[in-house]
């Protein structure tokens, strides 16, 4: 296609060489668009740690360390409790666990 896209440009036909050229792109972008589709899907399938790993350069995100927020001063018991605090604060609209299957959960894996 692009032989005979060049060929129509050399011999004066220039709206055939444009409508060659805007297929011509066309073409290249959709396989493009399809080249990279299928390589993040590849990559997000087999390894999601590298696929995160890039995404964020590419985005140009800084990583950061989560627990660099974390301001506590005191042992570390303290600190364990103040976690535990920050889970059940974000996690007060679940329903809460059914005793039953709490109970059966402990039996199973204690």
């Amino acid at each position: 296609m692009a032989n005979m896209r060049q060929l129509k440009f050399t011999h004066h036909k220039r709206q055939l060489q444009i409508r060659l050229r805007n297929r011509i792109q066309c073409t290249a972008s959709t396989l493009r668009k399809n080249y990279f589709a299928a390589k993040i899907e590849q990559l997000h399938s087999f390894d999601p740690h590298q696929y995160w790993t890039k995404t964020q350069r590419i985005l140009n995100l800084k990583q950061t360390n989560p627990l660099t927020n974390l301001r506590f001063e005191g042992t570390s018991d303290k600190l364990a409790e103040e976690i535990n605090e920050f889970f059940v604060i974000i996690s007060k609209h679940f329903p809460e666990v059914d005793s039953f299957i709490l109970a059966d959960l402990n039996n199973n894996y204690c």
